[in-house]
């Protein structure tokens, strides 16, 4: 995978840290979304990454001009 390829990667639970783990493997440059503080804190810690919380509708709004070449949802259906 090419390190310029830009992936947000949409949740921090137990499928965003297996994607997580993955993509950083692959060498992508990753943009990680979450949507509750303690989840984002949880995937923080587990993965040494820095994802984002407050979702992704809040997330999108505030990043506008964030363009991305690959977005993976990695949450469940209830979500």
């Amino acid at each position: 995978m090419s390190n310029n390829l830009r992936i947000l990667l949409v949740g921090t639970g137990n499928m965003g840290l297996h994607y997580a783990k993955v993509l950083m493997s692959l060498g992508g440059n990753l943009t990680i979304v979450g949507r509750s503080e303690e989840s984002v804190e949880r995937f923080n810690d587990l993965t040494g990454l820095k994802a984002i919380s407050r979702g992704i509708e809040n997330f999108l709004n505030e990043s506008k001009n964030k363009v991305f070449d690959r977005c993976i949802v990695a949450v469940g259906r209830e979500n």
